[in-house]
């Protein structure tokens, strides 16, 4: 009789089996082509192909075939879906997806781009074959294009089909490869007149200019600003603002040398293209054309000659979508004449007007506009959440009894959140009291959280005993009692400090196991950075020991406090060696709140180390690192 086998090779054979059982690509391929060729639709499994990846899409296109629309135009669904691996960074897609590496970043792959391209030739096209060129044959598409520039008879139904996923690509800044590429063919394009003649083709281009910031074909854009048909001047606006717009143009995303090189010519055309934005401005009567001048208008944030040229549209326009358009840019902008412009919303507050004039306020708090703004709280019995963002940025102590008086009265959470964030940026005995006595008021946890965050940042009379008294509630949330634990540490008063040391000698008796280790675990960090921020003896060498043993989320909690401290400590530098990336965001933001003048050279170095570059440049969600990089080097150079 045979032994029995173990369960180590019993769940090898069954894993054997189940990949034995699965069905390979062409499998799937073929099971596709034949519901499609039956007349079904089997989107779901056209979904599942793409998925599997580039091997999947090229087995895919082997059966493609301009007699059979229904199966092709699956089938190239199923090439988009595993396209959109395109966007990654090569040296992920060699990791990872070899195929995929091997088809879009070496020489080898430009004959199976060029088989997945089949369909380009065909009479007809399914209307997958664009997305799925954008994202997995970017070379045939390229190609194609040039073709269509060159030729005195373009197709031009098909470039229509084109220009909205290429720019909806590259637009999302999805291209890593052949931007440049991409711009080339754009100016070419648009300066072929057999193809600008067609209305619909050169409105199409004019979107596609924009969504590319396709900054090589400006001298077009200006020439359509000219035109008669509105519809096309309102493209043309939108895609001056966005050819003039730093954040739209995307140089900084690894853009090099040839990027900013581009910026810097396109920089030279910038006065051509005021002067032809101002003409426009003053001579508009197209209610469209105003509204996009008005949004276009943020892409020069600093030049008096827009301003003056929005404060002239915003008098002579009657329609108040093209008002509220101006105010929306004026929040972005520095322009001299921020107020005139605002004030003209105060007295045009029909159809919305008054509400975005006041996020206009709220953005720029200029002394001028603190008497209107105040005199309206006088005209409302009930609070109005944009007003009191406005008067909470103005920070006037005048508003403090209108806010109080709202406040007796309010009951709905979020305003009454509103309500709190306004009175901590107004100075005073009166907002003070007001805040602590909401504080030791309040009982939804939501609002209690965000109290104690205040009574972390101002220092709120009274406010010592209630955060203590929360600190030490076992039955109050543990959001609520982690904030009221670091709030502690802003009050030298007796209460606190008698609670912050009573909560560092037992804190297992305030924050028991039965929480959980997580949790447990929180508390304890939580109530060692409080004792670092009141200076208590030891407190230094207790967050050095929890920062090295601790958890990347310990770690992370530790430097995001030394951040909001303004403290420098040497963990900040140990953990700018670290291979872990929150504990590393950490760690650049920290070095840039505490002492970035002594980090600038290692935060250098780092940001050009080859992880980090890759890192930076990934496609990842990196939280925001760039953004912490660049802000930390920004403020080294200030000191």
């Amino acid at each position: 009789m045979r032994p029995l086998a173990s369960a180590g090779v019993l769940l090898l054979f069954l894993t054997a089996a189940v990949l034995n059982a699965a069905p390979s690509d062409r499998e799937l391929v073929q099971q596709l082509v034949a519901q499609a060729d039956a007349g079904e639709t089997p989107s779901a499994l056209a979904q599942s192909i793409g998925e599997r990846g580039m091997t999947a899409a090229s087995v895919a296109a082997e059966f493609l075939d301009e007699r059979k629309p229904r199966r092709s135009q699956l089938l190239l669904e199923a090439v988009a879906t595993a396209g959109t691996c395109r966007r990654s960074h090569a040296e992920l897609l060699r990791l990872y997806h070899p195929a995929a590496h091997e088809l879009f970043h070496t020489t080898n792959g430009i004959a199976g781009q060029r088989r997945l391209a089949v369909a380009l030739v065909w009479q007809e096209w399914p209307a997958a074959l664009p997305e799925a060129l954008i994202r997995a044959a970017p070379l045939p598409l390229l190609d194609w294009l040039q073709a269509q520039a060159a030729s005195p008879t373009p197709s031009l139904d098909k470039l229509r089909q084109v220009c909205q996923p290429v720019g909806n690509w590259l637009r999302a800044r999805n291209e890593r490869q052949h931007t440049h590429a991409f711009h080339q063919a754009i100016a070419a394009l648009v300066a072929n007149p057999a193809i600008t003649r067609d209305l619909p083709v050169r409105t199409a281009l004019l979107r596609l200019v924009a969504d590319a910031s396709a900054t090589g074909s400006l001298d077009f854009v200006l020439q359509q600003l000219r035109l008669s048909q509105p519809e096309v001047r309102a493209d043309a606006v939108v895609a001056l603002g966005h050819l003039l717009n730093p954040q739209s143009h995307g140089c900084g995303r690894g853009c090099g040398p040839a990027g900013l090189a581009e910026w810097n010519r396109l920089a030279a055309a910038r006065t051509q293209a005021i002067e032809e934005f101002v003409r426009l401005a003053g001579v508009e009567s197209d209610v469209t054309v105003q509204a996009k001048l008005a949004a276009a208008a943020e892409a020069w944030p600093e030049e008096a000659r827009v301003g003056q040229a929005m404060v002239e549209l915003f008098r002579r326009t009657n329609d108040a979508g093209v008002r509220r358009a101006i105010l929306f840019s004026v929040a972005g902008t520095r322009w001299p004449q921020r107020a005139a412009i605002i004030l003209a919303g105060f007295d045009a507050p029909a159809d919305g007007v008054l509400g975005v004039a006041l996020q206009a306020v709220a953005a720029h708090p200029l002394p001028d506009l603190a008497p209107r703004t105040l005199a309206m709280l006088e005209e409302f019995r009930d609070a109005q959440p944009m007003l009191i963002d406005a008067v909470g940025a103005l920070a006037n102590p005048k508003a403090t009894p209108a806010l109080l008086r709202w406040l007796e009265r309010e009951r709905n959470v979020a305003v009454r959140l509103k309500l709190a964030l306004a009175l901590e940026k107004i100075p005073g005995e009166a907002s003070a009291n007001a805040l602590a006595g909401m504080l030791a008021r309040e009982a939804e946890p939501l609002l209690g959280e965000h109290l104690c965050r205040i009574a972390s940042r101002r220092h709120l009379p009274g406010a010592e005993a209630t955060l203590a008294s929360l600190a030490e509630d076992g039955t109050a949330p543990i959001t609520v009692r982690a904030q009221a634990v670091w709030a502690l540490g802003n009050y030298p008063e007796p209460p606190a400090r008698n609670c912050l040391a009573r909560l560092r000698e037992t804190p297992e008796k305030f924050f028991p196991a039965t929480l959980g280790p997580s949790l447990t675990e929180q508390a304890q960090v939580t109530i060692a950075l409080t004792s670092l921020r009141a200076h208590q003896s030891g407190a230094e060498g207790e967050m050095a020991r929890w920062f090295a043993t601790g958890s990347p989320a310990v770690q992370l909690t530790c430097l995001l406090s030394l951040a909001e401290l303004k403290q420098d400590d040497r963990v900040i530098e140990q953990a700018l060696h670290t291979g872990d990336f929150a504990v590393l965001l950490g760690a650049v933001k920290a070095a840039g709140a505490t002492n970035p003048t002594k980090y600038v050279p290692h935060l250098r170095a780092l940001r050009e180390a080859p992880f980090v570059a890759a890192l930076l440049t990934s496609g990842l969600d990196t939280w925001g690192l760039p953004a912490a990089f660049s802000a930390a080097l920004r403020e080294g150079g200030r000191q």
